[in-house]
C-alpha cells in the first residue's frame, strides 16, 4: 500500500514475502526520510484491515485497525489511533473500540467532531456502520456515542429516508 497522507508526507506498508510481517511508515517526500509508525507481525499471513490507514488532514493522527486480544475470547480487529507529538519521535498508542467484533474498514475521521467513521462486522449476518469519538479510552465504547446503521449483507429490506440521509452524510464526509 502507498498512499499520501498530506500534501508532503507519504504513507507506505511494507509486507515481507510471507506476508506475515508489515511495516507501516511514514515518509517526507522532499527529503526521502521515513519513520516508522507501526509494525505488525503474525504467525500466519496478515489480514488486509490494515492496508490502508486514515490520516488526520496534519498527518499527525493515524487511524488504523489492528488486531487486540479480548481476554479469553481470541483477537478480534480493532482501531487504534497513533498520536506523533511535534518536534519528537514520540508516539502514542491508543485503542479506540473493543469488543468480541471486528472492525472491517476506517471509513473516515471528521476532525471539527472528532469523529472516526467505520463498519463493523457484529455478527455473521449483520454488517453495521459506527462512529466513535476519538477520545474513546481503551476497554470503553461510547454508548451514547455510537450510533449504528444495521444493514443485512445481502441489502434485504428497505432504509426509511432518515437512515439514507444519515448514509449520505457519512459517504460525504468519508469524501473529505
Amino acid at each position: 500500500m502507498v498512499k499520501w497522507a498530506t500534501a508532503t508526507k507519504l504513507a507506505i506498508n511494507w509486507m515481507n514475502r510471507a506476508q506475515n510481517i508489515s511495516v507501516l511508515t511514514l515518509c517526507e517526500a522532499t527529503t526521502g526520510v521515513c519513520t516508522k509508525k507501526h509494525e505488525d507481525e503474525s504467525e500466519g499471513w496478515l489480514h488486509t484491515q490494515n492496508e490502508s490507514p486514515l490520516f488526520s488532514r496534519d498527518g499527525l493522527k493515524l487511524f488504523f485497525t489492528r488486531a487486540i486480544p479480548q481476554g479469553g475470547r481470541g483477537k478480534f480487529f480493532h482501531i487504534s489511533m497513533s498520536t506523533s507529538q511535534v518536534n519528537t519521535s514520540t508516539d502514542t498508542l491508543q485503542s479506540i473500540t473493543s469488543g468480541d467484533w471486528d472492525v472491517t474498514q476506517v471509513l473516515a475521521y471528521n476532525e471539527e467532531s472528532q469523529l472516526i467513521f467505520s463498519t463493523t462486522d457484529s455478527s455473521d449476518s449483520e454488517r453495521e456502520k459506527k462512529k466513535e469519538r476519538e477520545s474513546g479510552r481503551k476497554g470503553e465504547r461510547q454508548g451514547g456515542e455510537s450510533e449504528r446503521k444495521r444493514e443485512s449483507d445481502k441489502g434485504e429490506g428497505r432504509r426509511d429516508e432518515r437512515k439514507k440521509e444519515r448514509l449520505r452524510k457519512l459517504d460525504e464526509e468519508r469524501e473529505i
